[in-house]
């Protein structure tokens, strides 16, 4: 008889562990690979409105009380009116 180990009872839960630890695998990274899409597209919404509104995005660090600002004018490239 072999090892408790080896018995095909055991093997059969090793692999069946295996095959949800490998979905597990698989479906974390599809929902990760998801949440930087719509990251991604959400600072492309958030880029867009800003250069229509010609606004300028404020960042205040409280504790260092220090503001940030990322000044849209100089870094987008706006149509020419010729």
């Amino acid at each position: 008889s072999p090892p408790p180990w080896l018995h095909p009872a055991a093997l059969v839960f090793y692999g069946f562990f295996a095959a949800i630890l490998a979905l597990y695998v698989v479906r974390q990274y599809h929902v990760r690979r998801a949440q930087r899409i719509a990251v991604s597209e959400s600072e492309e919404r958030l880029k867009l409105t800003l250069w229509s509104s010609g606004d300028e995005l404020w960042d205040w660090d409280v504790f260092r009380g220090q503001v940030y600002r990322s000044n849209t004018w100089g870094t987008l490239d706006f149509p020419q009116d010729d």
